[in-house]
């Protein structure tokens, strides 16, 4: 009995302490700004809780304009449910919400140590290796949907390995159930479905009684594709799938080069990790192979419209993390491509198609490659790089638990650094907006703004309106037009503040300045129509040297539309904000 009590102390103790590093590296950012589209699933919560079967009923300004929810949002309503049933308990604040993210996120690391029990001898540095990596970091600081798919996908995973293995209907089952959350988080939770069918075919060796699971989420997606369109004209997840259709670049070589960027970077402890996963010799290669990337990135001349050769030279503040990060992301495809080769079993074929199938997804599926795309493959490569480091064939080894420090603390540091410049231009945001309204607004006076993502939030929290289009569905039209056809600008009167961001989305004004650069006119676009101002103020708030999102340097972590790099870091432009009074 006590031999029983001693090994289930031993099972704990590591769950136990991934349990402690995780909230430890994520309590920090507990207070951060709400960021990006983390208002929107926050919308979407505060409807469930008025009508939790009409979770899109109601309209929102995104996108440049004002539509039904079900038009703007692609992603299906999971996560604002888990937001609802936290907010009930622990209230609405940014902290609260934060705080109830670390249950996904715990969730993740500790499935990803349970599955590599089952694949390499070090289960403990793998999950451990997949919470340092900086795409977990700066996801497990959002609430939006990335964390909870991802503790969905793992334990889907984990639950049908276990069932395979072990002709268990059970597991089966948990998985399929899993499965069907992970749908109804995010729509991409359906690339599960041939992955663990894949895997239960090599190891039954035919299509059998196993398969019948597999249906659940099937028919879960599929009911709830027809509840949408019953609600809302169309379903939801068809409408989603003609978006990504509609949306997806077929730049196949930027894309593909882009993503090599994106994996690396996002996961970045293969960079740390060299020593001990290549011999001198391939370290040798690596380095040659990296040195020459570097070199020959300047002459593509841009990439994801950011300049790789300016008139000034090479831009290598770019071309160099470009390069490091394409050849480590390269580096784990042909890893894992070495590993299902030599091994040939289930596991290696399994974790394979799952780090591939993502890397294609987030390629070129998704509508734009970015860090949240490739989140879902971190546990599968955490596993892949510490069964590498296990067969002890590096340049150096890890003889010693202590030496794994060695390599694990630098890419935690590293993953933070990131995380820490999402954090600050998150509350970048918040600041903005209160330091705006008290300088510059006055009682009785209409406040407007474009843009959208954390500043919305909280510029709509100050009495700011939206300028911006209204949309409705007309009878007989299968589109959302809009309702007037006079441009947005004619909403404005004399003495109305118009806020405009300038690292943002969706901002369709740009300002003509009076050679003064005092006054001047706002117009809609270039040559669009335009209306005097009489006043002009920019507004300027500092952020971290080290960021996620700028367009002028190329890190464009939530949409490669901002640029190649999913993060970068240097003396980083302040977010800017131009304030005008209408004349």
């Amino acid at each position: 009995m006590s031999g029983n009590v001693e090994k289930t102390d031993r099972d704990l103790r590591p769950i136990a302490a991934l349990v402690v590093l995780t909230v430890l590296l994520l309590i920090p950012f507990s207070d951060k700004a709400l960021h990006i589209d983390d208002p929107f699933y926050v919308w979407v919560a505060q409807q469930i809780h008025v009508m939790p079967w009409d979770f899109f009923g109601f309209e929102t300004f995104w996108t440049g304009a004002v539509a039904p929810v079900w038009w703007h949002n692609k992603n299906p309503p999971g996560t604002s449910y888990f937001i609802a049933m936290a907010a009930a308990v622990f209230g609405w604040s940014e902290r609260a919400l934060h705080l109830a993210f670390l249950v996904p996120a715990v969730g993740a690391v500790v499935g990803t140590y349970m599955l590599a029990k089952r694949m390499c001898g070090s289960p403990f540095m793998a999950a451990v290796t997949s919470l340092v990596s900086p795409v977990f970091l700066i996801s497990g600081t959002q609430v939006m949907c990335e964390s909870l798919l991802l503790c969905s996908w793992v334990w889907s995973v984990l639950f049908w390995v276990d069932g395979i293995d072990r002709k268990r209907f059970v597991s089966l089952l948990a998985s399929a159930g899993m499965v069907s959350l992970a749908c109804l988080i995010k729509y991409p939770g359906i690339n599960l479905i041939p992955l663990l069918f894949a895997y239960g075919l090599i190891r039954q060796r035919s299509i059998g009684w196993w398969t019948v699971a597999l249906l659940i989420p099937v028919a879960v997606l599929a009911a709830y594709d027809m509840y949408t369109a019953n609600l809302y004209g169309q379903g939801h997840f068809t409408d989603a799938m003609l978006y990504a259709s509609a949306t997806q670049e077929r730049t196949y070589l930027a894309n593909g080069l882009t993503s090599l960027v994106f994996l690396g970077g996002c996961m970045a402890p293969v960079l740390f990790y060299l020593p001990w996963l290549c011999s001198g010799r391939q370290l040798l290669a690596f380095g040659l192979v990296t040195i020459a990337a570097i070199a020959v990135t300047p002459q593509l001349g841009w990439l994801k419209g950011h300049a790789l050769m300016t008139d000034d030279g090479a831009a290598w503040a770019t071309a160099i993390p470009i390069g490091l990060f394409a050849c480590g992301g390269g580096l784990i495809l042909v890893l894992v491509t070495r590993d299902v080769w030599k091994r040939r079993d289930g596991e290696s074929l399994l974790l394979w198609l799952w780090i591939v199938g993502v890397f294609v997804f987030a390629g070129f599926v998704n509508w734009s490659v970015n860090g949240r795309s490739i989140l879902p493959l971190v546990p599968a490569a955490a596993i892949l790089l510490v069964r590498r480091v296990d067969e002890g064939q590096g340049l150096l080894t890890f003889n010693r638990p202590a030496i794994k420090l060695i390599a694990v603390l630098p890419a935690a540091v590293f993953a933070l650094l990131p995380t820490y410049g999402d954090y600050s231009i998150a509350n970048s945001s918040r600041i903005a907006a209160k330091e705006i309204v008290d300088t510059y607004a006055v009682e009785n006076q209409r406040l407007w703004f474009q843009g959208h993502w954390g500043f919305q939030w909280y510029i709509e929290s100050s009495g700011a309106l939206p300028l911006g289009p209204r949309l409705v569905r007309f009878p007989l039209s299968d589109k959302l037009l809009p309702t007037e056809r006079t441009s947005p600008l004619a909403k404005l009167r004399s003495g109305d503040l118009l806020i405009i961001p300038e690292n943002n989305t969706n901002v369709r004004l740009t300002i003509a300045r009076s050679p003064d650069g005092s006054t001047g006119v706002v117009r809609l676009g270039r040559s669009g129509p335009q209306v005097p101002i009489s006043e002009l103020h920019v507004h300027k708030i500092p952020v971290s040297i080290f960021t996620t999102l700028s367009g002028f340097h190329g890190a464009g972590f939530y949409s490669d539309t901002f640029g190649p790099l999913p993060f970068t870091a240097g003396p980083m432009r302040p977010e800017t904000y131009y304030v005008v009074r209408i004349r």
